[in-house]
């Protein structure tokens, strides 16, 4: 029988040890790397190669972002009971985390691969044939990994909401090598180019939640889990599900969706334009680093203390989550500015396009100052409960700011991909006060989820 007790103060230091905390950043630097390996792979098979690959996964993003419903708040629910010590509850609310996972994956699947050309006419209207016909072909292939994604991506956090990141950290790397692995060979052994490209992500998905699902089932520390629970539909628990995840879901789509827009308006720019934002974006990985670890690690922790009846505790650790990430971030950007035309060129052979390139890579120390801001703070307040907050603040970011001034710098400023990103710098910049202020206050962390 799982016991009910409360998270103590030696267990609640744990979760910022190096045991909980170095795993989850060697995880983000190994992906980032692993993804900047596999970006020179792509750009090598043809000269749009990168236009069509950064749009394709685009679109996949901003499908995969109506699943937050699920994976962002199940998070949040599991590391609260697990702080409460309530195993059962948490137990419940995986299994109908998986199951609601599968069902609504499958059927985005099939309706994204059948309408896929006209939504891809409808987003690229005046692209090239080549490139809009390699963006097509490259997004089918890489649809039939959705449900793997959506599963991998909703277990994961599961781990670090236990307070083990290790089990994380150890299938994260066996998913990025074989990714690796396999983008060489189906593109660069077997010559299958954007399709291959598409491939190499079903097979590493494929092993990646086997691995999961074999971790869950055999650990029971905290709760027990059991296949039959997986099949049987519980609308009390999903009721709780979808009350926190309908706003987290609606500001990740909308937010993705102005990421989509972005995308769309750097491809009518020309294709030297959109090759020029797709680099900047693929090197952005790099400089946005701190970004995913401040958000994975303020989750578990603060969803954790808020659950053991520590609020005290969890926004001054906050605090220190929040100001790391930004010392980080401006490290990384100062990296990659000094480094731009070498780190550039591993994408592009055009001498102008790397110019371009390494030109406006200082954008990027000014928009992810704010970014890792966001990413923060947003995570902490979400584990709070403060969901709704949030999706408010991001709509009236991207819809009132980040696209109009968008449409203005690109097309009447003639500002050409720098526009794309001072309006994005402005929009997160709004976004990242906004939150700090909450945070500041105490109205986040006493919503009952």
């Amino acid at each position: 029988m799982l016991g009910t007790r409360k998270l103590g103060r030696r267990e609640s230091d744990s979760l910022l040890s190096l045991r909980f905390t170095l795993p989850i950043i060697i995880e983000s630097v190994f992906g980032i790397f692993i993804g900047l390996i596999i970006s020179g792979i792509i750009s090598g098979i043809s000269p749009s190669a990168m236009a069509a690959i950064g749009m394709s996964n685009t679109v996949m993003t901003v499908i995969f972002a109506f699943f937050s419903i699920v994976i962002g708040s199940a998070a949040v629910i599991v590391s609260r009971h697990i702080g409460a010590g309530e195993g059962k509850e948490a137990g419940e609310v995986i299994s109908q985390t998986i199951l609601i996972s599968v069902v609504f994956s499958l059927i985005i699947t099939v309706l994204s691969i059948v309408f896929s050309t006209p939504l891809f006419r409808l987003l690229m209207p005046t692209a090239e044939d080549v490139l809009f016909n390699e963006s097509v072909r490259y997004f089918r292939i890489l649809m039939l990994s959705m449900p793997f994604h959506v599963l991998f991506s909703a277990m994961t956090p599961i781990f670090r909401a236990m307070g083990n990141s290790q089990v994380s950290f150890t299938v994260v790397v066996i998913l990025y090598i074989c990714l690796l692995f396999s983008s060489w060979f189906f593109i660069d052994v077997l010559h299958l180019e954007e399709i291959g490209a598409g491939l190499a992500y079903i097979f590493c998905r494929v092993v990646g939640v086997i691995c999961c699902f074999v971790v869950l089932l055999r650990d029971h520390r905290f709760f027990t889990l059991h296949i039959r629970d997986m099949l049987r539909f519980r609308k009390d628990i999903c009721g709780r599900i979808f009350r926190l995840g309908v706003p987290m879901s609606l500001e990740s789509i909308i937010v993705q969706f102005g990421y989509m827009l972005a995308n769309s308006m750097a491809i009518s720019l020309g294709t030297f334009e959109s090759g020029v934002y797709q680099i900047i974006n693929t090197l952005n990985s790099f400089a946005g680093l701190a970004q995913g670890i401040c958000s994975a690690i303020g989750t578990a922790v603060i969803g954790q203390l808020l659950g053991a009846g520590k609020p005290d505790r969890a926004r001054r650790i906050g605090r220190g989550i929040w100001a790391a990430g930004i010392a980080a971030t401006a490290a990384l950007c100062g990296i990659l500015i000094l480094a731009g035309k070498p780190l550039s060129a591993l994408y592009s052979t055009d001498p102008a396009t790397i110019e371009a390139s390494a030109g406006l890579l200082w954008v990027l120390l000014v928009m992810d100052i704010a970014g890792v801001s966001i990413n923060a703070i947003d995570p902490q307040l979400k584990a709070g409960g403060d969901a709704t907050f949030v999706m408010i603040v991001t709509v009236s970011a991207v819809w009132l700011i980040r696209l109009p001034l968008t449409w203005l710098f690109c097309f009447r400023l003639n500002m050409g991909v720098l526009g794309i990103y001072i309006a994005n710098a402005i929009s997160l910049y709004f976004r990242a006060i906004v939150g700090f202020i909450r945070h500041c206050g105490k109205k986040w962390y006493v919503k009952k989820i």
